[in-house]
């Protein structure tokens, strides 16, 4: 009857070792720690974003005339400081990861379910942050509405703009880690010249979110509707789909580095 208690000379449960978790899969154990540096880092990006909103507000008015949000500036950072956090994590934290005994698919699993759960987080932050912003410019009679050529998610209400973020968000950290596990298995030059291919995602979603609502970067889109939705939607679900895909076949069999200290 090794390894399990007995009580009264009849066999139990099997004992546990120190230190282990029973039926918890790996995949959520490292998901734990992964998630946790992106909603630190998260916390710390929104609360600078809206201190230099509020101080810009403030300049702005007294020196000249609020005209458009100045809030839905942040979406760029929320964009690119998670793709930079993804291509970081990709890079410095599977070697460390499987130096502590994990597997390569319990990495990709937690990388993946922290890039969706941490967008979503992100997306929410900035349409919230934005319904604010707009209470605000209301009390003071400025105009909320978007400048030309910016892309306005938040504008054809909260759904919609959540909805549109979401993807974006999402799909940046996605590509984030496809670009840092490019560069991890191929080093600076190829992962260079992969950039086309790896950054796809993020560059590709620019593209398709706009067509939810408002004035995108490199087209004009109608405002939000259902046939626009159901051009921008799934075809913004494929590109994250892809670059997950993507993600996971470069790194499943990757040769680790050695962690160095």
């Amino acid at each position: 009857m090794s390894g399990y208690l007995t009580t009264g000379g009849l066999p139990g449960r099997p004992r546990r070792r120190p230190g282990t978790a029973v039926g918890r899969p790996q995949w959520r154990r490292a998901l734990g720690w992964v998630l946790a540096v992106q909603l630190y880092l998260a916390a710390w990006f929104w609360l600078i974003a809206v201190a230099v909103v509020t101080v810009a507000l403030i300049v702005i008015d007294r020196i000249g005339t609020v005209t458009v949000s100045i809030m839905q500036f942040a979406s760029e950072g929320a964009t690119w400081f998670p793709f930079a956090i993804a291509i970081i994590s990709a890079t410095a934290q599977l070697s460390v990861h499987v130096a502590n005994g994990m597997t390569r698919r319990s990495f990709i699993r937690a990388a993946l379910v922290t890039s969706v759960l941490s967008g979503v987080v992100y997306a929410l932050v900035m349409s919230l942050a934005m319904l604010a912003e707009g209470a605000v410019f209301a009390h003071f009679g400025w105009p909320h509405v978007a400048g030309d050529g910016d892309v306005a998610l938040w504008q054809n209400g909260f759904g919609p703009g959540l909805l549109g973020y979401a993807l974006l968000f999402v799909g940046a950290q996605v590509s984030g880690l496809l670009v840092g596990i490019g560069y991890y298995r191929y080093g600076g030059w190829w992962g260079t010249l992969l950039l086309p291919l790896t950054a796809a995602p993020a560059v590709l979603l620019q593209l398709l979110t706009p067509l939810l609502g408002g004035d995108g970067w490199f087209v004009d889109a109608a405002p939000f509707s259902l046939s626009t939705a159901a051009l921008a939607v799934p075809g913004a679900v494929v590109v994250i789909a892809l670059g997950a895909a993507g993600f996971h076949r470069l790194t499943r069999d990757v040769a680790i580095r050695r962690v160095t200290t």
